[in-house]
């Protein structure tokens, strides 16, 4: 192995040829869902009546172990064990997910990129409302200003910002704005180009932060709600070569955890929601000293009741455990927890995801072909596997209901 990073599309094509599970080892044979990759009423037992939470989980559908569309799971409301009923087809490459109340989405990561709407139905299946595409290419993230009325998106590949207007159905509307980037970072193969990631909205709903991978930095846009157009206000540098990629919010909206891909970081950052300025903390690796650059650290959560921050490591196939200190202002690395047994490299995280209550956190592994369950320890923030595993195809995204 070289010390070179990897850029996105070779990781991806990587994390594939991983994939070892098959669709006999995942589906039960003669079931509904391994015939027709829906659920069927005998695949959905003790669904009816809405006592186990529906979970969604965003995959990818192209290369080695692809999944046939969004997989459709529950949740046992005791011991948190999830239960795979099938999949709902929803074209390319349905990575990203995010819900509003009945309505989910989904980015489609392809070339000519796309976002769609599903609604979802009593029983816990989706059905296809529209979609409509996202003016760029590679779209991986996606998420719903509170208001309901626009839907933002960010194409990786071609280095732009989506919005686009939600109708009163649920359903997608017109592109209301698109934000296009521009510059570069000094790694030769990650950062040729600009890559937001992730475009979320502040504590006060009036502007959004979009971390740029390929830029270092941080653009901070403010909102017009009528219109839907993006102004941007701060563009705030968080070092050479980190590769930002996804943010949290500390619930006081002054502190927010960028986790760094290429710095294999965390960085912590100051936030004046009434202005929207932002500037940088301090940065907390969490990867032992010497840990390969291909680490690509990926997805970041934070503990309900803000004590703990956790963060994924794709190449050390471990989760970080970060302390919440001085009022949210600093973060301190605790422990690392392997997401198997297995060697680094065999699991790939792509996605973390805590339930309401904060008692157990759940890691899709995108190679490894499963999603598995961890107890939190809350005082100490710790986590312990439960033996709880779900096998599924290529999962990358774990939408909790």
């Amino acid at each position: 192995m070289t010390d070179r990073p990897l850029d996105r599309r070779r990781f991806l094509g990587l994390a594939a040829a991983g994939a070892t599970a098959t669709a006999a080892g995942l589906l039960p044979a003669g079931s509904a869902a391994a015939a027709t990759g829906r659920p069927g009423p005998a695949d959905r037992p003790g669904w009816v009546g809405g006592r186990p939470r529906r979970v969604f989980l965003g995959a990818y559908t192209e290369g080695p172990g692809a999944a046939p569309g969004i997989g459709l799971a529950r949740m046992d409301p005791r011991s948190g064990a999830l239960t795979l009923d099938g999949y709902h087809p929803a074209g390319a490459n349905p990575f990203y997910l995010t819900r509003h109340r009945r309505t989910l989405y989904a980015v489609n990561d392809t070339a000519a990129g796309t976002v769609r709407a599903l609604r979802i139905a009593p029983d816990g299946g989706l059905c296809d409302l529209n979609d409509r595409p996202t003016g760029g290419a590679g779209p991986v993230y996606l998420s719903v200003h509170p208001s309901g009325r626009f839907l933002f998106s960010t194409n990786y590949d071609s280095g732009s910002v989506a919005v686009h207007r939600l109708r009163a159905d649920g359903g997608i509307g017109e592109l209301a704005d698109l934000v296009q980037h521009t510059g570069s970072g000094p790694n030769p193969t990650e950062q040729l180009s600009p890559h937001p990631h992730m475009a979320v909205t502040d504590p006060t709903g009036e502007r959004v932060l979009v971390p740029d991978k390929g830029t270092d930095s941080v653009y901070v846009y403010r909102i017009d709600l009528r219109t839907g157009r993006l102004t941007r206000q701060h563009k705030v540098f968080l070092g050479a070569g980190v590769g930002p990629r996804h943010l949290v919010f500390h619930p006081s909206g002054r502190f927010l955890y960028v986790v760094d891909e290429l710095g294999s970081s965390v960085t912590t950052c100051g936030y004046r929601p009434a202005t929207g300025a932002l500037w940088t903390v301090e940065a907390v690796s969490i990867v032992p000293p010497g840990t390969d650059p291909r680490n690509a650290p990926s997805a970041i959560v934070l503990s309900p009741d803000a004590r703990f921050v956790y963060a994924a490591n794709r190449g050390l196939d471990a989760i970080a455990v970060l302390a919440v200190t001085a009022g949210g202002g600093r973060l301190r690395l605790v422990g690392l927890q392997p997401v198997s047994t297995q060697p680094p490299g065999a699991e790939l995280p792509w996605d973390l995801a805590l339930d309401r209550s904060g008692r157990f956190l759940y890691a899709a592994n995108r190679a490894g072909q499963s999603v598995v369950q961890f107890r939190v320890d809350r005082p100490t923030g710790m986590l312990a596997p439960t033996g709880a595993v779900l096998p599924t195809f290529s999962p990358v995204r774990i939408l909790l209901g």
